[in-house]
């Protein structure tokens, strides 16, 4: 935990080098503040300037052009976009979870039949993992779906017990990691405004159940003047 946000990943290389690696699905315009506080932090901390990377995981243009700027301030951070990632090492790795990854990669041709081929050597129960993990990440990305049917048709000829796309309680389970993912993005933002947030607006938060509104609430809580503003909108 750093500052009011907690950071991503923070490790360091074989060479000493500290790396700050932060994941980033849609603009929050809070994000590039976010990052000088996590360095002015972790240099605090450990007495060594980190390499931070943001690494943009999510649809389009990246929003971000990795500076953020306040009067004489001015800082800079390192900017990926993952789409544009060369996927050939991630998809090569002997871990499953790289080949997941792989997914939101820049992916080259025959990638979908590469991943199936994986797919089949794994066993049942590690493969119906595997699936719904892929079938998640689809999800936050829409120039993917059209490629994916390639690998639901793959997947529609294995041994699988379940048709996931039907199952209700994959589809439930799905949804339900969607709105607590909301619910946390909300809060964050707010702590990231204001500081400590009131336990009954936390509960209040807590208790919605429709991505929508919660939706509104993250904008609402980045726009906000104070929190009485906020939880008068809430």
């Amino acid at each position: 935990m750093f500052g009011k946000g907690r950071a991503d990943f923070l490790g360091r290389l074989d060479d000493g080098t500290l790396v700050h690696v932060e994941l980033q699905v849609q603009h929050d315009p809070t994000l590039p503040e976010r990052m000088v506080e996590y360095f002015l932090a972790i240099r605090q901390r450990f007495g060594q300037t980190p390499v931070q990377i943001l690494l943009y995981l999510g649809d389009g243009p990246v929003p971000y052009d990795g500076t953020f700027k306040a009067g004489p301030l001015s800082f800079t951070y390192t900017v990926k976009d993952l789409k544009e990632l060369n996927c050939e090492f991630l998809l090569n790795s002997p871990d499953p979870n790289d080949n997941i990854l792989a997914v939101l990669c820049r992916r080259s041709e025959g990638f979908w039949e590469r991943l199936s081929e994986r797919l089949m050597r794994l066993p049942e129960t590690e493969r119906m993992d595997f699936v719904q993990r892929v079938s998640y990440l689809v999800k936050l990305r829409r120039d993917l779906s059209e490629e994916y049917e390639a690998l639901r048709k793959e997947v529609r000829s294995m041994p699988i017990v379940i048709d996931l796309e039907k199952d209700p309680a994959y589809r439930t389970g799905i949804e339900k990691g969607l709105i607590v993912e909301a619910r946390e993005l909300v809060i964050e933002a707010l702590e990231e405004r204001f500081g400590s947030v009131p336990e009954d607006i936390k509960q209040k938060i807590n208790s919605i159940e429709d991505r929508a509104v919660l939706k509104r609430l993250h904008r609402l809580a980045i726009r906000a003047g104070s929190l009485e503003d906020f939880r008068q909108g809430l």
